[in-house]
C-alpha cells in the first residue's frame, strides 16, 4: 500500500492489539465515570446483587437475577459477518 501510495501516511495495525484495548475515548472515560458513580450511590442507598447500566440513555440498575435467567436471541446476520470478518 505504501508503495502504491506514497502520499498517505499508512501504518501497519495489528486488529487484536485494538481490540485488547486502545486507548480510552472521552465518552468511554464519561461511561465509565458515570456508571462508577451510580455503582456507589447504589450500594450508600442499601442496593445489592444489581448492576447499574445505561438503558435507552437512561441510569438503571438492573438485578443480577435478571441477567442470569433471561435470554437475549442472537442477531444471525451479525453471527455470519463475524464468521466471513474472522477469516
Amino acid at each position: 500500500v505504501k508503495a502504491a501510495l506514497p502520499q498517505l501516511d499508512t501504518r501497519v495495525t495489528i486488529v487484536g492489539h485494538i481490540q485488547r484495548g486502545g486507548s480510552p475515548t472521552a465518552s468511554d472515560r464519561l461511561l465509565a465515570s458515570q456508571l462508577g458513580i451510580a455503582a456507589v450511590e447504589g450500594l450508600m442507598n442499601g442496593m445489592k446483587n444489581v448492576m447499574a447500566g445505561i438503558v435507552d440513555r437512561k441510569l438503571m440498575y438492573t438485578p443480577f437475577d435478571d441477567t442470569i435467567h433471561k435470554r437475549k436471541v442472537i442477531n444471525q446476520s451479525f453471527m455470519r459477518m463475524v464468521e466471513i470478518l474472522s477469516v
